[in-house]
């Protein structure tokens, strides 16, 4: 796919679409009017000619601004309002056809987006980012070994109509009910991308008020504002959502409702206020620099982005002052391309590494979760480099940081 400077699909560089042609082995398949539509989709979608109908639309090459266009086509010709997951879940003519027929016209909100549902090991649970699709974390959850079951909550903004739940703790409350109706008690792992990590920090402290055990938070480039710069990014809000090119690539339909639904929750998290957390928070930050921000595709003014490169400059991502341990992993890429590609392969090798270690701590010597005890008992950031980012987290190297800073 043709990329522009920001690392998006180059929408001006694809080439003109071609109609979907069905071969007669495939139009012989096909069993119901349904199933015809969808395959007409599928292949307008992929740019391909015919297909069968249990292939599936990721496998063929499907992304998921190519699946935001197939769902919206998909809920004009069935007078649907599906949200994006549905896709994830039902990935091919078949199985979503059969999801058509049991739902009918019934928006259905499910809440929980799952990968490697037979893995054996403890879940982890990411939530959402700020413009609510769980679709964002399909590339780095396949990345994870098929044994670590990943579940990823949806946006309940994004697939319901006002009123919205508007504030962190509210969202982070409802959420809590979904993660303890598929496990019950702890040890519960969660994580989240940008605004995922704050509705994450706030699920887990409301489970430590439980006395639940969390052993570590993931924030994948997940940012705090100061009050200063919360006051800035209330005020110029308007400005940087109109001059983001992400909703350039959104069909129309459903372009105003993911505004709406993001501005609803970057508001959220500006009116946040945290309150210290003691345990463990790994973030891992994206070390390259967003200098696209500067290019003509964003229609910001000079002090917008300004603002915007000092927010993505911190070096703790606003967080030392508050989390008891945290452990500072810079990763390959910006705070977008941290989720794509081998930036995405390298994260979840970092994660999967630490959360196995965590899991399995037959001596202390293998455990990093034992040896962190120690380590982090005052107010201390480990900062630990990455060079490459196919190279995953090696915890001989991590002690060894950690011996030499004499904590």
């Amino acid at each position: 796919m043709p990329l522009s400077s920001n690392g998006k699909v180059d929408r001006q560089a694809l080439p003109a679409p071609t109609h979907a042609v069905l071969s007669t082995s495939e139009t012989e398949t096909v069993q119901t009017e349904t199933e015809r539509s969808l395959m007409t989709f599928f292949c307008e979608a992929l740019s391909i000619k015919t297909l069968n109908l249990s292939d599936d639309f990721f496998a063929l090459g499907g992304s998921s601004l190519l699946a935001v266009h197939l769902i919206v086509r998909i809920n004009q010709q069935f007078k649907t309002n599906y949200p994006v997951s549905t896709l994830f879940s039902n990935p091919t003519v078949e199985t979503l056809s059969n999801f058509l027929k049991i739902h009918g016209k019934v928006a259905v909100y499910n809440p929980v987006l799952t990968f490697h549902a037979n893995g054996k090991r403890a879940p982890i649970f990411f939530v959402h980012s700020g413009r609510g699709g769980a679709e964002a974390y399909a590339t780095l959850a396949r990345f994870f070994n098929e044994n670590q079951p990943i579940h990823v909550i949806e946006s309940y903004n994004l697939c319901n109509e006002p009123p919205f739940l508007d504030s962190i703790e509210a969202m982070a409350a409802q959420y809590l009910e979904f993660v303890q109706a598929i496990q019950p008690k702890g040890p519960y792992y969660f994580g989240g991308w940008s605004l995922g990590g704050v509705i994450a920090y706030e699920m887990a402290q409301i489970l430590k008020k439980t006395c639940e055990q969390v052993p570590v938070i993931y924030f994948l480039d997940t940012f705090l504002f100061s009050n200063f710069e919360c006051k800035l990014f209330r005020l110029g809000i308007n400005g940087v959502m109109q001059g983001d090119p992400f909703y350039q690539n959104l069909p129309s339909p459903y372009r105003e409702h993911v505004k709406a639904v993001d501005r609803v929750q970057t508001l959220a998290m500006l009116s946040y206020k945290p309150v210290p957390y003691d345990g463990v928070v790994l973030l891992l930050k994206a070390n390259e620099k967003w200098s696209f921000l500067d290019t003509p595709e964003f229609h910001w003014s000079r002090v917008t982005r300004k603002f915007m490169h000092h927010v993505f400059s911190k070096k703790h991502n606003g967080w030392s002052k508050l989390i008891t341990s945290l452990i500072l992993y810079p990763v390959a890429g910006h705070h977008q391309s941290i989720m794509e590609g081998a930036n995405a392969q390298a994260m979840a090798e970092i994660i999967q590494t630490d959360i196995a270690a965590r899991q399995n701590k037959k001596t202390r010597s293998d455990s990093y979760a034992e040896n962190s005890q120690a380590l982090f008992y005052k107010k201390s950031t480990i900062d630990c480099r990455v060079v490459r980012s196919d190279i995953a987290v090696s915890y001989t190297h991590l002690r060894a940081h950690e011996t030499s800073l004499h904590l």
